[in-house]
């Protein structure tokens, strides 16, 4: 099966049964690591380790554990060291992470948000990202997922107002919000017509007009309301003459979210307490754990 940009893309079946081929490949420890690294929309092998030291206790500094996610299958490299799940699997990693771990106080996926934007805080205000302008992009869109599974509402109103204010914009503002779109699609499920809304203007800037109406079908003449925000019908920017331009090679995304609060004790280098690995029978994941749990000896 192949994965990355090129391949189609995974139906959920596929991608639970890839997760499954993982689980019995490598077994209970770098499956916990890759369901906790879905959280983040990409990550650097740093933010992997540190996410391993403080969350996936059991793996000690057992490097090896990192090296079984990076190259799993359905890890895709951009280059320059940053890597992204395949955006299914992330989805069926999420809906187990919070599974395992649901008899804790917090939902398993805002620990590791408010996690993520604690490391966001730190690597900003150090002189590396002063310096490299993809570390700052790629910051800026953790801070964006961060704050959506954290506040979803106050993150929804403030991406429509992102879309609002480059509805009217040039093409390369438009794919840079189609593109934060793509990266809030899980966090923000619940607003499907405004994860449409940014792919439609996207596809617009793109010259794809048949993609964009078939984006803006639902609420072609209406618009959208998201909180106080009113995005304007989007057949008014179909009836617009639109200029495809060449678009930048270099695209950064809409400036970060107003800041969510963050528990202030939250240390990126301390360990959280132990996990809970259990899954509720009725889950679909209930074969993939079982045969994480088992021993070496078990599975042979």
């Amino acid at each position: 099966m192949r994965f990355g940009r090129d391949a189609e893309a995974l139906g959920p079946a596929e991608a639970y049964a890839a997760l499954e081929r993982f689980a019995q490949r490598y077994g209970r420890i770098p499956l916990l690591l890759l369901i906790h690294v879905a959280v983040p929309q990409g990550f650097r092998a740093d933010l992997l380790n540190l996410i391993k030291v403080n969350f996936v206790l059991e793996a000690g500094d057992d490097l090896t554990v990192d090296v079984d996610v990076l190259f799993s299958p359905f890890v895709e490299s951009l280059g320059s060291g940053y890597y992204r799940l395949d955006e299914e699997v992330r989805h069926q990693c999420l809906i187990l992470l919070d599974s395992v771990h649901r008899e804790e106080s917090e939902r398993r996926s805002m620990a590791v948000a408010r996690f993520l934007l604690a490391y966001v805080s730190k690597l900003a205000r150090g002189p590396e990202a002063a310096e490299d302008t993809l570390l700052r992009d790629y910051l800026s869109v953790q801070s964006w997922v961060a704050g959506a599974f954290l506040d979803p509402v106050e993150t929804a109103g403030q991406f429509a107002g992102a879309l609002r204010g480059v509805a009217g914009a040039n093409a390369g503002a438009r794919l840079q919000i189609s593109g934060l779109g793509s990266a809030l699609s899980i966090p923000l499920s619940g607003y499907p017509e405004l994860i449409a809304y940014a792919h439609g203007l996207g596809a617009l800037a793109s010259g794809d007009r048949s993609s964009a109406e078939r984006f803006f079908r639902p609420f072609a003449s209406a618009g959208l309301q998201i909180g106080d925000v009113s995005l304007p019908p989007p057949a008014k920017l179909l009836r617009s003459r639109i200029i495809v331009e060449q678009a930048p090679e270099h695209k950064s995304p809409p400036p970060p979210p107003r800041a969510v609060p963050v528990r202030t004790e939250i240390q990126i280098f301390v360990s959280y307490a132990s996990m809970d690995d259990t899954v509720p029978p009725h889950l679909p994941w209930q074969g993939i754990c079982d045969h994480a749990r088992r021993t070496p000896a078990q599975r042979n």
